[in-house]
């Protein structure tokens, strides 16, 4: 089963949203490994080492391919 992109858009208490599509096989499996990617260095890089987990204030997920 291939992966399917989905985009997340990230947040932020400062009104900062940051957007990045992140490759999983369904939506579930992408929740389960999110906090595993807001611990990686691309999200890190993303954020600007500044703002940290606490600082998020929403999390939006859209698959960006649609089932056929």
């Amino acid at each position: 089963m291939d992966n399917k992109e989905f985009l997340v858009t990230i947040s932020m208490v400062n009104g900062d949203k940051h957007n990045v599509i992140l490759k999983r096989k369904n939506e579930k499996e992408l929740l389960e490994q999110f906090i595993d990617y807001m611990d990686s260095e691309e999200y890190v890089n993303l954020i600007n080492k500044v703002l940290t987990r606490k600082h998020i204030v929403s999390v939006e997920v859209q698959n960006l391919v649609n089932d056929k």
